[in-house]
């Protein structure tokens, strides 16, 4: 039968003959027509236009997409910011209209969805911002441990600011108190040289 088959639709001589089937065989076709081909386009087509009615990037849904990022991280951060941050800020505001009288919201009571779970990827990152913040007196150890949930540490210096180094001279040093019932000039927290 193979030899039958390549005397009939082999070579150049043979080319765009009529196939003949012989002991009522059935032919399958392996390739993909044009109507195929328009089929799978319009599929893709639809993948995106879903995407874009849900601001979402074709690449969050394992569509094919040419755009590229420095890295995972950045990737997420641009979906946070782009498809989830409307998503969040629509439900704190409806959270707030529906759960809280107007008493407590004057009382300053909000909703905030953490997105933090997200910006993970990236360890190295995530370690200089948080030795930024202790070093410019902007978080406390225990603050820190919050958002990367670990439990709180028990020692009462883990909930204190430390004064920023380059301000105040060290964390040792912090800056002079005002006196009750006194005036302060700006020069009485000059670190001496």
């Amino acid at each position: 039968m193979k030899t039958l088959w390549a005397a009939q639709h082999q070579g150049s001589k043979n080319a765009h003959k009529t196939v003949m089937l012989p002991f009522d065989l059935d032919f399958t076709s392996v390739s993909t027509n044009a109507n195929e081909a328009q089929w799978i386009e319009s599929r893709e087509f639809i993948i995106k236009e879903i995407c874009r009615f849900f601001r979402v990037q074709p690449i969050m849904v394992m569509a094919s997409d040419a755009t590229s990022y420095a890295s995972v991280e950045q990737l997420f951060l641009n979906h946070l910011m782009h498809t989830l941050m409307p998503w969040y800020e629509r439900f704190e505001q409806s959270a707030e209209v529906s759960l809280f009288t107007r008493q407590e919201l004057l009382d300053g009571y909000s909703v905030k969805l953490n997105s933090n779970a997200l910006l993970r990827a990236n360890t190295a990152d995530r370690a200089s911002y948080y030795q930024t913040m202790r070093s410019i007196g902007a978080m406390t150890a225990n603050e820190v441990r919050a958002k990367e949930d670990m439990p709180r540490h028990a020692d009462a210096e883990a909930d204190k600011l430390a004064p920023a180094a380059n301000i105040f001279g060290g964390a040792n040093k912090t800056p002079n108190a005002p006196q009750a019932g006194t005036s302060q000039e700006p020069n009485n927290n000059e670190v001496s040289k």
